[in-house]
C-alpha cells in the first residue's frame, strides 16, 4: 500500500489538481493574471499585513512568495510580532493551497526555494536561544507565533541545494514501461512543472498519482519497478516539503544521537505502537489505555526535553550550512513531538471520561470518579489524571511558554497527588483539597495566558489578509481558533476543568469559590 497522506494534503484547501498531457501556456497566462489580482490590495491594512498583501499582486509563484516572507523575516530583518504573525499565517494558507500558488513564466528549480527557506530559518533560530541568543530580544508571544511558521517552511538539506534536485522523477517521466497517457501526464503535470516552478500543489498532484497507480489500479496493470520508483520519489518530495510525523523525524535523529537518547527514541516508538496498534485496548484510564496513554506521554516529553536541550543556544548566523541542516531536522522533530503530545492528550481526555465538546456535559463520568473522594477508583482516576496534567504542563514548558512556572505548577500537581495518596487521596480533606485547587488554578492560567498571548499576537493579521485576498470570512476569523484548538494546551484544559470542580466541590467552595492568588 501506498504511504499515509501527508500534512500538507490532508489540510490542502486548493482547487482540484488537474493532470495535463502537454503543456498549455494559455492556460497558464490566465492562472497568472488570476493570482495577481487575486490581491485586492493593502489599502485597508497596516503593517505586515499590507506589504504582503500588496506585495501578492507580484507574486504568482510558491518561490516569489516565498521571497516576500523571506522580505520581512529573513536574514537581517527585525523579528517583530506583527511581521511573524503576518508571515506565519501567509506561509500557511499558501502551504494548504487557500492562496493558490502557480506559473510565473520564469524557470527556477527546487535548490532555490530551499535556498530561501534557509535564510527564514536562521533569522528565526538565531533568536530561538534559551541559554543564550544572538540578535535582539524577543518575547514570549513571538516566541509561540515564530513555533507555528517554521514547519511550513520546505527543507533545504543538500539533497534538494544541489543544482539539480529531485532528479528521480525526470527518469521515471522517461520510462518506456508505462502507458503512453501516464507518462506524458507525469511529464507534464509533475516532472515539468516541479523543475520550473515547484509549489505545494506538486505534492498534492504527486500523491494524487499514487493513488492512482496503486490503490486505483488492477493487479499487474503497471511495471512493480515503476511504482516502487514512484514511491520512492514520493518520499523524497516529501521530505522536500517537511512532511513527516513524528515518529519517522525522531527516528530520522539516530545516527546524530548517543545510545541514551537512542533508547528514548525506541521507546517512544513502542508505546506509540503499543497504543495505536490496539494492543493497548479501549478499557479507559484506569486499565491498560490509560497505562499506555501516561508512558506515551512520558516517552514523548523524555524525548522532546533531550532535543530541546540541543537547540537550547541560539544558532549563529554564520553557522556551517551542515549545522544550518541538522538543527532544521531537531527543530522540526521537536515540533513535530509537541503535535504527537496533543494527539496523546486527546486520548488521555478521552479515555479518562473527560468529554467531547459539544456533547453535552460529556465529563460527568470522570467528574463522578474525582469527586467520590476515598474510594479506590477516585485515588487512582487522581493519580492517572494528575500525572497526565504534569506531562501536559512539561509539554507546555518544552515549548518555551514561561517554563519555570509550567514545571513548578506539574511538579506541585505531582507532589500534591502523591501527598494524598496514602490517605484518601488528594482530595480528602479540605487543605488538601485547597492546596490542589490552587495548582490546577495555576495551571489554568498558564493555560488561558498563552490563549490570550496567541490572540493578541496574530491581532489582526488572519482578518485582514484573508478579506484582502477574497477568501471566505470564517477562514479569517477561525484562524487562531485552530491553531489554539490543535494544541497542548487546549487538551490539559479539557482534564484540568473537571479536576478543578472537584476540588473545588471537596473545599465546599462549589463552582464559585475564592481564587487563589
Amino acid at each position: 500500500p501506498p504511504p499515509a497522506a501527508s500534512p500538507s494534503s490532508r489540510e490542502w484547501q486548493g482547487g482540484q489538481v488537474n493532470f495535463i498531457q502537454h503543456r498549455d501556456q494559455d492556460a497558464e497566462n490566465r492562472a497568472m493574471q488570476e493570482a495577481a489580482n487575486r490581491s485586492r490590495g493593502g489599502d485597508n491594512l497596516k503593517g505586515a499585513s499590507r506589504l504582503i498583501a500588496d506585495g501578492d499582486k507580484r507574486s504568482t509563484s510558491w518561490l516569489q512568495k516565498l521571497e516576500l516572507i523571506n522580505s520581512l523575516v529573513g536574514q537581517g530583518k527585525d523579528i517583530s510580532l506583527d511581521n511573524i504573525a503576518a508571515c506565519g499565517v501567509y506561509l500557511r494558507w499558501i502551504s494548504t493551497g487557500s492562496i493558490a500558488c502557480v506559473e510565473d513564466g520564469q524557470h527556477h528549480r527546487p535548490n532555490r526555494m530551499a535556498e530561501v527557506a534557509r535564510d527564514i530559518f536562521i533569522n528565526l533560530e538565531t533568536v530561538a536561544g534559551e541559554l543564550y541568543k544572538h540578535g535582539p530580544e524577543v518575547g514570549e508571544a513571538e516566541r509561540q507565533v515564530m513555533r507555528q511558521l517554521q514547519p511550513w517552511l520546505p527543507s533545504f538539506s543538500s539533497e534538494f541545494t544541489c543544482s539539480v534536485p529531485l532528479t528521480r522523477i525526470r527518469d521515471i517521466a522517461h520510462r518506456n514501461d508505462i502507458p503512453q497517457d501516464v507518462k506524458l501526464e507525469i511529464k507534464h503535470s509533475i516532472q515539468n512543472k516541479l523543475h520550473r516552478n515547484a509549489g505545494p500543489e506538486d505534492l498534492v498532484s504527486t500523491e494524487l498519482m499514487l493513488k492512482r497507480i496503486t490503490v486505483d489500479a488492477y493487479p499487474g496493470q503497471f511495471n512493480d519497478d515503476f511504482v516502487n520508483e514512484f514511491t520512492i520519489f514520493h518520499k523524497e518530495l516529501k521530505r522536500f516539503f517537511n512532511c513527516a510525523g513524528a515518529l519517522e523525524r525522531v527516528d530520522a535523529l539516530r545516527d546524530s544521537v548517543e545510545e541514551e537518547a537512542k533508547g528514548m527514541i525506541d521507546e517512544l516508538q513502542g508505546a506509540m505502537w503499543a497504543l495505536d496498534g490496539g494492543e493497548a485496548g479501549h478499557d479507559g484510564m484506569l486499565g491498560r489505555e490509560g497505562q499506555a496513554v501516561l508512558r506515551a506521554l512520558r516517552a514523548a516529553t523524555a524525548v522532546r526535553s533531550h532535543i530541546t536541550r540541543a537547540l537550547s543556544t541560539g544558532m549563529r548566523n554564520d553557522a556551517p550550512n551542515e549545522s544550518v541542516v541538522q538543527r532544521q531536522a531537531w527543530r522540526l522533530a521537536e515540533i513535530s513531538l509537541e503535535e504527537l503530545a496533543f494527539v496523546v492528550m486527546a486520548r488521555a481526555a478521552a479515555c479518562s471520561g473527560a468529554g467531547v465538546e459539544g456533547e453535552g456535559d460529556g465529563s460527568a463520568h470522570f467528574s463522578g470518579v474525582l469527586n467520590s473522594a476515598g474510594t479506590e477508583e477516585s485515588r487512582a482516576m487522581w493519580t492517572c489524571s494528575c500525572e497526565a496534567a504534569a506531562q501536559g504542563l512539561r509539554q507546555m514548558a518544552l515549548s518555551m511558554w514561561r517554563p519555570a512556572e509550567c514545571n513548578a505548577a506539574a511538579s506541585e500537581i505531582e507532589a500534591w497527588c502523591q501527598a494524598g495518596a496514602a490517605a484518601g487521596g488528594p482530595i480528602s480533606t479540605t487543605e488538601d483539597a485547597l492546596r490542589m485547587r490552587a495548582s490546577l488554578q495555576r495551571s489554568q492560567r498558564l493555560i488561558e495566558a498563552h490563549t490570550e498571548a496567541l490572540i493578541e499576537g496574530y491581532g489582526e493579521s488572519p482578518a485582514g489578509l484573508g478579506d484582502a485576498f477574497g477568501l471566505p470570512s470564517h477562514v479569517g476569523s477561525t484562524f487562531v481558533d485552530s491553531i489554539i484548538r490543535a494544541g497542548v494546551p487546549f487538551q490539559l484544559s479539557r482534564l484540568i476543568t473537571p479536576m478543578l470542580r472537584a476540588t473545588s466541590n471537596a473545599a465546599g467552595l462549589g463552582a464559585g469559590g475564592y481564587d487563589a492568588i
